[in-house]
């Protein structure tokens, strides 16, 4: 029964003791709130403050051209991701983002880019190394981080800057690396002084300039779109029916049986008979060296070749000899040349029409005929020259927009959650508010006392 009592007594102890530290925090209620709030606006305000200077964009961007999967530029040198933007490319973006009062250095060091490795190639990656093997990776894909809290601009000014980096990097890489065209239309105004085998000449030195665009367009099929393809193939049959039909045409009117047709047959011969007489002076040349290469070989005595016995080096030798006879055959074929040439010029002149042929009704009938067809090729490479510019400006611009694509839009990354600080701090005041009115009740209590 004593027991029974004595329980009753504690739990009523209790109780009342529980009522008390309720009593107790309710009176400071407004303490507690207060401290609360206090500490929530100090915990947003500082976590505002550290995600404002620790801000982050991230994208995402590819990168395609030749020789990237090598970890290479286009021009063979090695790719390193950490100067992939240059100074000027940073300094242009600067100036179009209008954020000229930042630094260049500052920026380099607020702007990281890292290779991104697919989970696959890290796990054959790992599988080599195990196995004591070599694997080199090399990524084509990348995270470009933007610390523009650091550089004190906002996600706007952010984004804007990002995209002038995009921008600026894609007109460096033409710079540096886009073949121009080299190829124009052929202003019949401007031909008006050159004779019809000068014209003839230009337009197959044309029609030479767009094969050469063809072919180093297609030097990579790899790079090279569908479309790209089926276009360079339609360019390709174009020039070689031109080259085949229209300008032979021109060809066959401008060297008749009869006549090598000619606007001024006098001042055609003078240039004629200037190169022949360039050509005789390089054939005097060449044959001065013939004699002395014939002359060497003639008094060649032989040489020796001396081999240590034992020895498992292997000896590459090329005896003099067989030098002197390989340049005694390519000087015999430079004066093949030289008199071929000369003999074609001669060729020429003997065709050219007299004053009294100039005046003849079948010459001038020939005349126009010629200058017809020369009308007719003209207009046809001119209209090819410009298919061929477009399918090169189609095709660069493709290469311009792979050589950077943007796979994810710059996101922005806060390092620190808002919410959850600004809760902790709310927690915090709460608990130290209730700690600093029991305390302080406790204190109270012990001076009564």
């Amino acid at each position: 029964m004593h027991d029974e009592n004595q329980n009753n007594i504690y739990c009523e102890d209790d109780s009342i003791s529980l009522k008390e530290l309720f009593s107790i925090i309710w009176k400071g209620k407004i303490l507690i709130i207060l401290v609360s709030i206090i500490f929530l606006l100090i915990a947003f305000i500082g976590g505002k403050i550290y995600n404002n200077k620790n801000a982050q964009l991230i994208s995402v961007v590819s990168l395609q051209w030749d020789g990237i999967d090598n970890g290479e530029l286009p021009n063979n040198q090695e790719f390193n991701p950490n100067n992939m933007f240059s100074i000027s490319v940073l300094n242009e973006a600067l100036n179009q983002a209008e954020l000229n009062k930042i630094n260049i250095s500052d920026l380099r060091k607020n702007l990281n880019v890292t290779g991104i490795v697919p989970n696959d190639t890290v796990a054959l990656i790992e599988q080599a190394l195990k196995n004591g093997e070599k694997f080199t990776y090399h990524p084509t894909d990348f995270r470009i981080t933007l610390n523009h809290g650091a550089l004190g601009v906002s996600k706007k000014q952010g984004i804007i800057l990002f995209e002038a980096l995009r921008e600026q990097f894609r007109i460096d890489f033409e710079e540096k690396y886009i073949k121009n065209n080299t190829i124009s239309e052929i202003f019949v105004d401007k031909l008006g002084t050159f004779d019809y085998a000068d014209i003839y000449d230009i337009i197959n030195a044309q029609i030479l300039l767009i094969h050469n665009e063809i072919n180093y367009l297609n030097g990579d099929d790899s790079s090279v779109s569908n479309n790209i393809k089926s276009s360079l193939s339609a360019l390709k049959i174009n020039a070689d029916r031109i080259s085949k039909t229209i300008v032979q045409d021109v060809l066959a009117s401008l060297n008749t049986p009869n006549y090598l047709l000619s606007k001024d047959p006098e001042l055609t011969k003078g240039r004629y008979v200037t190169q022949i007489r360039d050509y005789e002076y390089k054939l005097t040349e060449k044959t001065a060296i013939k004699t002395d290469l014939q002359t060497l070989i003639d008094t060649y005595k032989g040489e020796q070749i001396i081999i240590i016995p034992g020895t498992d080096v292997q000896f590459e030798t090329k005896p003099y000899l067989n030098t002197l006879y390989e340049k005694l055959v390519n000087t015999n074929a430079e004066i093949a040349r030289i008199n071929t040439s000369i003999t074609e010029l001669q060729d020429r002149i003997a065709k050219l029409p007299t004053p009294t042929e100039q005046q003849s009704s079948s010459y001038k009938a020939q005349i126009e005929q010629l200058e017809s067809k020369i009308t007719l090729a003209i207009e046809e490479v001119n209209l090819l020259t410009n298919n061929t510019i477009e399918v090169i400006e189609e095709s660069n611009s493709l290469t311009m927009k792979n050589c950077l694509r943007t796979l994810t839009i710059p996101n922005e990354v806060m390092p620190q959650n808002i919410i959850l600080i600004s809760a902790i701090g709310c927690i915090l005041g709460f608990m130290g508010s209730i700690a600093f009115i029991l305390i302080r009740n406790n204190y109270k209590t012990k001076q009564q006392l």
